[in-house]
Formats: C-alpha cells, structure tokens, sequence
C-alpha cells in the first residue's frame, strides 16, 4: 500500500514538472514570436521615423488628432497581435482571450494536469518552486510585450473552475496579484 502511494506521489511530481516544462516552452514561444516579429519590423520603423519634420502650425491641431487615431489603432492592432501569440504559445494546454473591459489577456487552463496543477495553487497545495517558473514566465512576456511592443495590458491566469478568478496577474514585468503570496481574493 505505502509503495503504491509512493509511486502515486512520485507520478504526480513529474507531472507537475512536466506541466511546468510545457508551460514555460509555451511562454518561451511566446517570448520568440514577440522578438522574432520586432525584428522583423524595426527597419520598417527606423525609415519611418525621418519622414515628415515640418508641420505647419494651421495642420498641427488636424494631425494631433489623426496620430491619437492611428496609435490607438497601433496599440489594438499590438493587442491582437499579442494575444495571438500567447495563444499559439498555449494551444492545446489553455484558452487565451483578451477582456477590453478589464484590459487583461486572460489565460484559462483546459489541460487536465495544467488545469489540477493550478486548482491546487488555488486551495495551496502546490509546491512554490513549480509555481515560480510560472510565474516568473508570465512576467518576462508582460515585460517583452511592454518593451517591443509598447503594450501595457495585463496577463492572468485564471482559475479553470471558477473564472471569476485571477491567480496570478502580471504588468509590465512586474506580479500585480498573486494568490500564493498575497492570498484569496474573496
């Protein structure tokens, strides 16, 4: 009975790590694309940049208002691309979407050991190392999508069963919330 328990115990670990594996290669994707896609787009940004230096005064007011447009425009537009990359980064393992209203990318796990892993981050039965590369994951894409793309929306992890529910949320490279360290949000 003890050695049966024991290999339950020792099969459960290696699907933690391998949940965690798969998470941070998903993040790393993620990660890749963002750069990959800057890279390619960051000569197109520096013949830009010259383009037009003398404004007249009277157009001035006009262009304000036609440059607001375009970089909301740019900044949905980096949105969507964003969001399109975390989710190829999580196929299969999670739903991503993106909340305009709480402006948060939205990362619902639908993997049975990635949706068990975090349902026991959520009652506190998760060891924090396999939880910190998480974590730590997340942050480093909020940060890479701050920097390259000049994006400030959140990214959470969502409690699978109950979606109401942020776990974990990062911004800009920093934890805005963690249910570990900072507890319940009830």
């Amino acid at each position: 009975m003890k050695q049966k328990d024991k290999e339950k115990q020792t099969n459960k670990t290696v699907y933690l790590i391998l949940i965690a594996l798969l998470l941070v290669g998903g993040l790393a994707y993620v990660s890749y694309q963002i750069k990959q896609k800057n890279d390619d787009s960051s000569y197109l940004a520096d013949d830009d940049s010259s383009s037009s230096d003398s404004i007249d005064d009277d157009n001035e007011d006009s262009e304000s208002d036609e440059d607001d447009e375009e970089d909301s425009d740019t900044e949905s537009e980096n949105i969507s691309k964003v969001t399109s990359m975390v989710k190829k980064g999580f196929k299969g393992t999670a739903t991503v979407s993106y909340d305009d209203e709480d402006d948060v990318i939205k990362i619902v796990p639908t993997d049975k050991e990635f949706v068990d892993e975090v349902v026991e981050v959520a009652n506190g039965d998760l060891k924090s190392t396999v939880w910190d590369g998480i974590t730590n994951s997340v942050n480093s894409i909020s940060s890479e999508i701050k920097d390259k793309y000049d994006v400030t929306t959140a990214i959470a992890i969502v409690n699978p069963r109950n979606e109401d529910k942020i776990l974990y949320e990062a911004k800009s490279g920093s934890t805005v919330y963690d249910v570990v360290t900072d507890g319940s949000q009830e």
